[in-house]
């Protein structure tokens, strides 16, 4: 896709990138479109009405609200097939697919039931027992390390399903005007465009739209349209 927009056609609503930012650029997106999603029962499944008063210390606790609604989406709809043009698979192939590193959609489950914020690793208690100190008596605790829960494509298309929007991702290029050349950049380019990597329809292109930008390799944030 090479449709492109300058640098100035949106305002970017960044995130912590904690792990969780595509699902903290899904809770921002709705917070800022809240009108349009008032009579949507995930919407209301997440907020119960308080989506007037969020404030940024319970951004991690909405964020998992609804990472944790698109699992449950994920898990009932996996033999559903994904309604993207000539992909011609189902949900659950479409998961893995964008997931390699996890084998099975059960242990897709099982690790996003944790929120992608929080640490990569969970803590187990051992047989062994602490002989002395403040813990005398007590089992010893282990870390065990655990995939990172981010978002990606597959929970993207999820979240069109649920709340009813397309979708929009976009990467940025800075541009040399010397040169004439593009290179993929990161935020810190003083000079870049918008490119359109992914789109996924749930209606028309008039039909409301989230934008998404993925900068860095791994990391969202919401883009809002200046003219909205």
């Amino acid at each position: 896709m090479n449709y492109c927009l300058d640098k100035d056609y949106f305002t970017i609503k960044n995130n912590s990138g904690n792990g969780a930012c595509l699902f903290i650029s899904f809770l921002f997106f709705l917070i800022e479109r809240k009108k349009d999603f008032i009579l949507n029962p995930f919407f209301f499944e997440v907020f119960e009405g308080d989506e007037d008063g969020i404030s940024d210390d319970l951004i991690d606790i909405y964020a998992n609200k609804i990472q944790q609604q698109i699992r449950r989406w994920i898990i009932k709809h996996r033999y559903d097939t994904v309604k993207i043009p000539y992909l011609n698979l189902n949900v659950e192939s479409f998961l893995l697919s964008n997931h390699p590193v996890i084998g099975s959609i059960d242990e897709y489950e099982y690790l996003f039931e944790i929120y992608a914020g929080d640490n990569d690793f969970i803590e187990e208690e051992t047989n062994e027992i602490y002989k002395r100190g403040p813990n005398k008596g007590k089992k010893k605790i282990t870390k065990i390390k655990i995939e990172p829960r981010w978002g990606g494509t597959t929970e993207t298309y999820a979240f069109s399903q649920m709340y009813g929007v397309n979708v929009n991702q976009w990467f940025i290029k800075s541009y040399n005007e010397r040169t004439k050349k593009e290179t993929i950049c990161t935020l810190r380019a003083k000079n870049y465009r918008y490119y359109l990597a992914e789109k996924i329809e749930y209606k028309d292109d008039n039909h409301m739209t989230i934008n998404l930008l993925h900068v860095n390799n791994n990391h969202y944030a919401l883009l809002l349209e200046k003219n909205d």
